[in-house]
């Protein structure tokens, strides 16, 4: 008879289901809960949320602290797969989003009413399936833009940005692990620098292509946003270095403080289109 935890390993279903809640951590609970606040309060026009799209930039910096931090662990413990990672972010991605798209179409019945209207429904619901929805609605923007109103799945945009830096992510770690072993370096130092080069550069193309009008890939694009999921990358690769295995001093004054404020002057510049 095969004991009760060499059963469930055969399972790689429940392995990757049980997994996937693992390494819970209240307070991070709590900031995706004042974030989610935030948001929809700002969506409803609540007095006070002015500001509240912010929130989609804490949940990016959310994702880059788990993510990014989750990835290293298992490197260093060498268990990560890359497929084991992609199913775990499948379970937990697929099917709200599929539940999103058809509840929306429902919801397009009501609210869309020419054939333009619904063309650009159908393409934004395969670009939402495709994790695409972001460069989607950039590509829209313009004079012919239909109202934020009548894009049932513009809400999508965020899922995509987050489901592409998934596709990115692992392999620029493994890189870096790769990288270091050849060097005979400490990979977390090596993670450190690549954190603050991605963070530094991102941010800068973010400012500089923050617009007031016309196309914003500011906001859409995962590339101008890689800076987010960096700066939470850094909290985790931080707290975990020692101070002398840290170029430049860097855990002394800890770049990634810079992203609350960096993202606030962002985004007082340009109001979401979202």
């Amino acid at each position: 008879m095969i004991p009760p935890q060499e059963a469930r390993s055969t399972d790689p279903l429940r392995a990757v289901t049980a997994a996937a809640g693992e390494h819970r951590i209240a307070h991070i609970d709590g900031l995706r809960a004042v974030a989610v606040i935030a948001v929809v309060g700002f969506h409803a026009g609540l007095p006070g949320f002015g500001g509240g799209f912010v929130g989609v930039d804490v949940f990016f910096v959310i994702s880059g602290y788990l993510i990014i931090n989750h990835i290293v662990d298992e490197l260093r413990a060498g268990r990560f797969s890359p497929m084991r990672f992609y199913a775990r972010r499948a379970l937990r991605l697929l099917p709200p989003l599929l539940l999103v798209i058809a509840a929306s179409t429902v919801l397009a019945a009501a609210i869309l009413v020419s054939p333009g209207e619904w063309e650009w429904f159908t393409l934004s619901a395969v670009a939402a399936a495709l994790f695409a929805s972001n460069v989607y609605f950039l590509l829209k923007q313009g004079y012919f833009d239909l109202d934020i109103y009548e894009k049932p799945l513009l809400h999508t945009w965020s899922l995509a940005v987050e489901e592409q830096f998934y596709l990115v992510v692992p392999v620029l770690i493994v890189g870096c692990f790769f990288v270091a072993s050849r060097w005979r370096r400490d990979p977390i130092r090596v993670l450190v620098v690549v954190a603050v080069v991605v963070l530094v550069a991102s941010l800068a193309g973010s400012i500089a292509y923050t617009v007031p009008t016309g196309r914003n890939q500011a906001f859409y694009l995962m590339h101008w946003r890689a800076w987010e999921f960096a700066a939470g990358g850094l909290v985790g690769l931080l707290g975990r270095a020692e101070r002398n295995a840290v170029p430049w001093g860097i855990a002394a004054s800890p770049a990634w403080r810079c992203w609350l404020p960096a993202t606030c002057w962002r985004q007082r510049a340009i109001r979401s289109p979202a």
